[in-house]
């Protein structure tokens, strides 16, 4: 059972079609937030930035790409803040409507198909600087019927030591504040 907190951030479960794809953004090299991969991301002014709570979303931060100030190709997990003299930035991002990510809540869930819930508040921004992953959480509380939140839950992710109303339940979700996207409120 996920009796035990390790989150993951967004990770990329499936889409309909069975292509999940990240596509390519740019990025400040100013920008002096550092973001994880499996990071809740935002297009601000055409670029990445974390994501905010309660706020529309755009995808998944899958990694990044660029070349930094002495001319060598980098290709890491996350983006660490403020590469000072990089060019060439390409944000990677899981960006379509329609992927389904497993994510983690930070308290238990019951069966809650179609209802919806934000990313718990004190997490978006965090992760590890050795691994480059995201330990973004979803919060375990969920919003009323009719209300609009960051993520609508599509199942339990199906792992044997999962289950609805386990102490940390894994949860597939979509995004229901795309930026693309019309809201759809709960139900």
């Amino acid at each position: 059972m996920s009796a035990t907190s390790a989150p993951f951030g967004l990770r990329p479960a499936y889409h309909p079609t069975g292509l999940a794809r990240a596509r390519e953004y740019g990025m400040s090299a100013a920008y002096n937030v550092a973001i994880y991969k499996g990071s809740p991301v935002a297009l601000v002014s055409n670029l990445i930035n974390i994501a905010t709570f309660q706020a529309d979303w755009l995808g998944s931060f899958a990694g990044v790409t660029y070349t930094d100030n002495t001319q060598k190709p980098v290709t890491a997990n996350f983006w660490p803040g403020a590469v000072s003299g990089a060019t060439n930035i390409q944000a990677w991002v899981f960006d379509d409507p329609a992927n389904v990510y497993d994510i983690q809540a930070n308290g238990s869930i019951t069966a809650s198909i179609g209802r919806q819930i934000d990313f718990d508040s004190g997490s978006i921004g965090s992760g590890s600087t050795a691994t480059g992953l995201s330990s973004a959480m979803a919060a375990s509380a969920i919003v009323s019927a009719g209300t609009q939140a960051q993520m609508r839950i599509v199942d339990v992710n199906q792992a044997p030591t999962n289950a609805w109303g386990d102490a940390f339940t894994v949860l597939q979700v979509q995004n229901a504040r795309h930026q693309y996207v019309a809201n759809k409120v709960s139900v």
